[in-house]
């Protein structure tokens, strides 16, 4: 049964890592396999030692991790809302953007991986297996990021898609607002 809420708790944290991948295909700007790979591991790892150390950290600090998440989360989305409203002034064809370097990956994976703590401080609590916790926070990181650059990538291609990186932005906006208010 552990596992399963393992498997919950990874999916449950990742569904936003989906949206940034989108919003990196839709800027036609791709995600390498290493810094997709980086970014899963950032994960895993945010995942994995807040889970292992539960006793140590006191659940006190429980509400200020997921306010900070949350807080990044809507900066975040600002910031790519504002993005897409200058792309959108200034150019009529968003030309491909560079790949997403190691660099960025890791600061990206730092960001998503906040969202991670909560839930793993909460696995150790229930004594769910810290290993199972990070290893599925990993691999649905990968598969999220994944799958959004593919998606986003293909809607970047077709005309008329223009308003998809507000519906993005927006998206990130309001999945931050819902974790600050909850």
């Amino acid at each position: 049964m552990s596992v399963l809420f393992s498997f919950l708790i990874g999916l449950a944290v990742n569904l936003d890592n989906f949206l940034i991948g989108m919003s990196l295909g839709l800027k036609r700007q791709s995600l390498p396999f290493s810094s997709n790979f980086l970014i899963s591991l950032t994960s895993g790892l945010f995942a994995y030692f807040p889970a292992r150390l539960t006793k140590v950290i006191f659940i006190n600090y429980l509400p200020a991790a997921q306010t900070a998440g949350a807080i990044l989360m809507i900066l975040y989305g600002l910031f790519c809302l504002c993005q897409a409203c200058r792309e959108m002034a200034f150019r009529t064809q968003v030309p491909p953007a560079a790949p997403v370097s190691n660099r960025q990956a890791l600061a990206l994976g730092v960001l998503l991986a906040i969202n991670c703590v909560p839930p793993a401080i909460s696995a150790g609590t229930f004594s769910f297996s810290p290993e199972a916790t990070a290893l599925f926070c990993c691999a649905f990181s990968f598969l999220s990021l994944w799958l959004g650059n593919r998606m986003g990538g293909q809607f970047a291609q077709k005309k008329g898609i223009r308003f998809l990186p507000y519906f993005a932005a927006l998206l990130l906006i309001l999945i931050g607002g819902i974790q600050l208010l909850f």
